[in-house]
């Protein structure tokens, strides 16, 4: 088999089957099957009891080539592969990964990347911040920092082949090291979350039971254009049926691929909300 299989139970993830061999020699092992050979992931019952959570989007504001380039080591853009990767991670930690209807969705941005490279120093040092949202409230970041740094790429590199070889698989010092800064950035975030535990399980507001709400989808015909509502960051498209307060917002779907002097389409939409306490699945509709 040559790609993972989630198992999925109420939105929920609670099962990733590979079977042997992790991967086709021919593909390219993605970041979490590099964890999944690399990493020794014991599951914490207690974040079961979380909130929880899916990682809608990481994007990055900084080039990621600095003497190593991230974006060539999974075979696909470096942030696509931590999105999964971290999210992989979450789930076999125990956390509750979900696909839609999430009690906390993050957003993420890696604001700076260094790479090393030579004369006894190889590695990298990445910052990734993630806005936190729960339904339309905006919950305070989360800032992580990942600084992995080794004397020599060849010692880190065969500490790991013997499990690779074991599989009938080969390793480079790249995969080595991004799939550890990926478990890095994982724990680092479930550290946070343990932290403000009793911030995320707070119970609705009185403002927020008795404030009309609704929600709005978001598409675009740019895959992966980034789309704010009100200024804020909410993720990329496709995006279902993000709840928000009744009233007037404001849209913004920027293609990231265009230079930033065409910075996207504005566009104001009238949300016409349902009583929070309503059974139905999302509210009024929005009309822009």
């Amino acid at each position: 088999m040559k790609n993972p299989m989630f198992v999925l139970l109420g939105g929920t993830v609670i099962a990733w089957s590979l079977l042997t061999p992790v991967v086709a020699a021919s593909d390219s092992p993605t970041m979490e099957q590099h964890m999944q050979i690399q990493a020794n992931l014991v599951k914490d019952p207690d974040l079961g009891k979380m909130p929880s959570i899916r990682i809608d989007s990481v994007l990055a504001n900084v080039p990621l080539d600095d003497r190593l380039n991230a974006d060539d080591v999974y075979g696909r853009p470096f942030t696509e592969s931590l999105r999964a990767g971290m999210s992989w991670c979450l789930a076999q930690k125990g956390m509750r990964v979900v696909t839609s209807g999430e009690d906390l969705r993050l957003a993420g941005t890696i604001e700076q990347y260094e790479g090393f490279k030579g004369w006894g120093h190889w590695g990298v040092d990445v910052n990734l911040a993630f806005k936190m949202f729960r339904g339309a409230e905006r919950l305070p970041s989360i800032n992580l920092h990942s600084l992995l740094k080794y004397s020599s790429d060849s010692e880190v590199q065969s500490q790991e082949e013997p499990k690779y070889s074991a599989q009938s698989l080969t390793v480079s010092f790249p995969e080595v090291l991004f799939t550890r800064i990926g478990v890095d950035l994982c724990e680092k975030l479930i550290d946070a979350l343990k932290e403000r535990g009793p911030q995320l399980m707070g119970g609705p507001t009185v403002e927020s039971m008795t404030t009309q709400r609704g929600s709005i989808s978001i598409e675009a015909t740019a895959a992966n254009a980034e789309a704010r509502i009100d200024g804020q960051l909410v993720g990329t498209v496709p995006l279902a049926n993000i709840p928000l307060p009744a009233g007037r917002h404001f849209i913004q779907v920027t293609d990231l691929r265009i230079s930033k002097v065409n910075h996207g389409k504005l566009a104001a939409c009238d949300l016409l909300g349902a009583p929070s306490s309503s059974s139905g699945a999302g509210g009024g509709p929005s009309r822009c």
